[in-house]
């Protein structure tokens, strides 16, 4: 009934689609156990009529099975299903195409009337099925379909066998099933397998260019069987039974019907439902009287061959009973019945779905794993060379799941300690974060920001996104000559380009103070200088400040040398 909903919830990208037709199912189940938040119930009216006419033309009124005095309006549908329409001794009826359900359907609308209109008909050899409507409900009716089922001859011949017709009503779906059962007495088991066999293949494509649209006969809300079921009595004294008939016995004969029996038994019909009989056998009679057929080889112990049955809820019988007609050795059977057709309120059921949208999503949201940061900007000021700054953001587990993450990290400047593991629920984890720029790294912040993208990813679950950024105090160390010899300024002060040096100012500086200050002193290329001396002298490069007095020149040549080399 809820299916193809016109509004269903945004679907997020990459979601495995198993998934979603898992979420979707559970989600039709749901809306079908609360229809009746938003659905409203309307009370119709089904005939559904059966008669085995034995290979006769119509030559009655059908008034007297079709029209029921109490209720003279009609009913809103009537299936009527005709079996042997055609003589099933004859072989080239088996084989042919015939128009015999003509007639009858042109009998049956002269007694409905002008009110009704045909909206399909489907005939299999001897058996027809005809659904008319009131040409009121015409426009409630929508999806349309027909099938048919052989299960004669070889289990697949048609002089035996079922066909169903299924409409929707308003919002509600409904299956209507004519069959013809095997015959005679002893054959019980192939009445059951034939109806077995009908229930199977019965289906319907909605969309015949999708194969996913095909539906058997269960999957409708509301199903009515009706027929030549072929069951007999299993009381083998015919003057006893007509005794029995005569007195209107009918408790006493029903416990020996072969139907009521194979139900009880589980054999047939489970979950389908039968009106109290109040009437007399429907077979058989001679033709064109009302007296039961007695002896001569085809002589037969009366029987309710002729029946009908429902699979729906909230049905109110109206009546159960067989026509007085004569032409046949069946009496015509129907049941009128009042049965509740749904319209579904469609704001009330999408206010209804996105509730059960949103509990499933909590309900899931609960599984994932969830974290909380204690920060996504990691800020780090005044960074120099190779001297590595860290700095720490902790993550809590705040689920109910152990959380499994790891640290995506394409910066090579950037170290990340843990970059991978697990935080069981309600613990915290401090996650370390190093930046070190080295000869290797330390251009990339000469000639641009300092800044990088570290994604914290749970399995499972969301992704967090950490920015890493400051300020990166500008040096000749680890700066390219190329570059340098096209600063005219110190590094610190500007890093814009000018024209072009024979060599870095920083060598000619440097070149220029061992000159003037240091070729007197002794031992003056003697040893190393001191790590302090270095980082005076290099701190004086980047800034072009004063050199400090230092010791041992070769505190400026090695070092430089060695970041160079």
């Amino acid at each position: 009934m809820f299916k193809r909903a016109e509004a269903k919830e945004k679907e997020a990208p990459n979601v495995d689609p198993n998934l979603k037709i898992i979420r979707e199912d559970w989600i039709e189940k749901q809306l079908r156990l609360r229809k009746k938040e938003f659905t409203q119930t309307n009370n119709i009216l089904v005939f559904c009529g059966t008669w085995n006419v034995n290979a006769k033309k119509p030559s009655e009124d059908l008034g007297p099975w079709l029209i029921d005095a109490q209720y003279p309006q009609g009913a809103d549908i009537y299936a009527l299903g005709w079996q042997e329409i055609v003589n099933l001794n004859n072989a080239t009826n088996l084989v042919v195409d015939n128009t015999a359900s003509k007639a009858w359907d042109e009998s049956a609308r002269r007694t409905l009337g002008d009110d009704y209109v045909k909206i399909c008909s489907l005939h299999l050899v001897g058996i027809a099925l005809i659904v008319y409507v009131k040409n009121i409900h015409v426009s409630y009716i929508s999806e349309v379909e027909s099938c048919s089922v052989g299960v004669g001859l070889l289990g697949v011949a048609g002089n035996k066998g079922g066909l169903a017709i299924r409409l929707k009503f308003m919002d509600s779906t409904m299956c209507f099933i004519n069959s013809h059962l095997a015959a005679h007495t002893s054959h019980v088991k192939e009445r059951n397998s034939d109806f077995q066999s009908i229930c199977e293949r019965v289906s319907f494509a909605l969309d015949k260019s999708r194969p996913e649209t095909l539906i058997g006969m269960e999957d409708h809300d509301q199903l009515f069987w009706l027929g030549d079921l072929n069951y007999r009595l299993t009381l083998t004294d015919n003057a006893a039974v007509h005794e029995r008939i005569q007195a209107q016995d009918w408790a006493f004969l029903l416990q020996h019907d072969q139907l009521l029996i194979e139900k009880e038994a589980g054999n047939t019909f489970q979950g389908w439902t039968e009106a109290k009989i109040n009437f007399a056998p429907t077979y058989k009679y001679k033709t064109g009287t009302k007296n039961y057929s007695t002896g001569g080889k085809k002589e037969r112990v009366p029987a309710w061959c002729d029946r009908v049955q429902w699979k729906a809820e909230g049905v109110v019988l109206k009546h159960y009973r067989r026509a007085e007609l004569l032409q046949s050795d069946h009496k015509p059977v129907s049941a009128l019945l009042q049965v509740p057709v749904a319209k579904i309120l469609k704001p009330e059921m999408l206010k209804v779905r996105m509730t059960l949208i949103r509990l499933l999503d909590s309900w899931e949201n609960e599984t994932l794993p969830k974290v909380r940061l204690s920060t996504l900007a990691l800020k780090y000021d005044d960074v120099h060379f190779n001297r590595p700054m860290s700095r720490t953001f902790q993550v809590e587990n705040v689920g109910q799941s152990v959380a499994q993450f790891s640290v995506a990290n394409s910066t090579p400047w950037i170290k990340v300690q843990p970059q991978l593991g697990i935080i069981p629920p309600g613990e915290p984890l401090d996650i370390k974060v190093t930046v070190h720029f080295t000869r290797d790294t330390a251009m990339v912040v000469n000639l641009a920001p300092m800044d990088a993208i570290l994604i914290f990813k749970l399995k499972d679950g969301r992704d967090y996104f950490v920015t890493v950024a400051g300020s990166y105090e500008r040096s000749v160390l680890g700066a390219s000559i190329p570059w340098l010899v096209n600063i005219p300024t110190p590094v610190r002060v500007s890093a814009a380009k000018g024209e072009a040096l024979q060599v870095p100012k920083e060598l000619w500086r440097m070149a220029d103070f061992l000159h003037k200050h240091g070729l007197n002193q002794p031992q003056l290329f003697g040893g190393l200088g001191s790590q302090e001396d270095v980082d005076l002298i290099f701190e004086s490069l980047d800034t072009g400040a004063e050199f400090p007095q230092v010791r041992c020149a070769i505190a400026f040549l090695s070092s430089y040398a060695r970041d160079h080399r």
